[in-house]
């Protein structure tokens, strides 16, 4: 990072030794193993500062079926291992083993970045499986507030969907029994809520739209999703924005989901402004958050650090969004 900017960064109150992580998958073409790539970056570079940081994200880290490869900008791997103990699943590594599209671990060179790993085509314009218009229509319906039983007569009509909702609803936090029981499609749905509705059919069409040979894809949404939701929370977004949010984050990539333009998938989904604002033009309330859960994929140090500042975020709380959005991702990739 340019000193002139470590300066400017520093004036804005972050802190001095605030360590910024970012990811990015990784694969070997064969193996096709789970793994991803942690780089952390600290203006003071200090090794200490680095382990605690580390150290912080650590159990979460362990709860995810990946293996993690942690390397610290400026500080050679000896030097952190002598400073922290960390799972099974998380090892360290220099920095002269990564190179801009590969990584060198356990003998041999894995390819860096989803996109690059996985070489990912959009399939083009076509039309939507049934399964897939289904859940647009009804996407659609919940932001203009349709009535309800306009809502419920789209879900009964797929069975598929009927099965999966019911499912969802017997593991989530609105306890069925308290009411008699599940009784009726429109019962569930008033009382699901279309705020929370529309979170889990976005979910679901996720699902439905992310083939075999792309799971960072999905994983990549996911993750977007929830790591901007808690920035969201912690920059006193109101809770009744969090879904919104959420989703801006989880459709960020699904242009390439869908094969379109991100014009034409969001014409058909009839989203909220504010999120069409983000994806469409990255402007609006919740472009913020995109652009920092975008630049921890990709991002430099430089724009990691600034989009922190206009955030209003320390890193600190930002990595722990982060994480516990990779967590959230895998535990979602089983749809209920």
């Amino acid at each position: 990072m340019e000193r002139g900017f470590t300066a400017h960064w520093l004036k804005k109150g972050l802190g001095k030794t605030a360590v910024v992580i970012r990811r990015e998958p990784l694969a070997e073409q064969k193996k096709r193993q789970g793994m991803c790539c942690l780089t952390m970056y600290s203006p003071d570079r200090s090794p200490h500062e680095y382990a605690r940081e580390i150290e912080s994200v650590a159990e979460t880290l362990a709860k995810i079926d990946r293996t993690f490869l942690v390397r610290c900008a400026g500080v050679a791997a000896r030097e952190l291992q002598t400073h922290v103990t960390l799972p099974r699943n998380i090892a360290i590594v220099d920095g002269e083993d990564v190179t801009q599209k590969t990584i060198l671990f356990d003998g041999q060179r894995w390819t860096a970045g989803w996109e690059r790993s996985h070489e990912y085509k959009g399939r083009g314009k076509r039309e939507l499986p049934p399964r897939e218009a289904t859940v647009i229509r009804l996407l659609g319906l919940l932001t203009r507030n349709a009535d309800v039983s306009e809502v419920t007569e789209i879900v009964k009509r797929d069975p598929a969907l009927k099965y999966n909702l019911v499912r969802y609803l017997n593991t989530s936090q609105i306890c069925l029994s308290a009411y008699g029981g599940f009784r009726s499609f429109e019962q569930a749905i008033m009382l699901l809520g279309y705020r929370q509705l529309s979170r889990w059919l976005s979910m679901y069409l996720l699902h439905a739209l992310v083939e075999d040979g792309v799971p960072e894809l999905y994983l990549t949404a996911v993750t977007r999703g929830r790591q901007m939701e808690l920035l969201a929370t912690m920059s006193g977004v109101p809770a009744s924005e969090s879904d919104l949010i959420f989703i801006t984050g989880s459709f960020s990539l699904i242009d390439r989901m869908l094969g379109v333009t991100m014009e034409t998938a969001l014409g058909e989904l009839g989203l909220d402004g504010a999120v069409s604002d983000a994806l469409l033009e990255g402007k609006g309330p919740y472009a913020p958050f995109l652009r920092f859960a975008t630049a921890c994929e990709q991002g430099t140090e430089s724009e990691l650090y600034e989009q922190l500042a206009e955030l209003g975020i320390s890193a600190s709380d930002a990595n722990r969004a982060m994480v516990e959005g990779m967590h959230y991702a895998a535990e979602m990739s089983h749809p209920a």
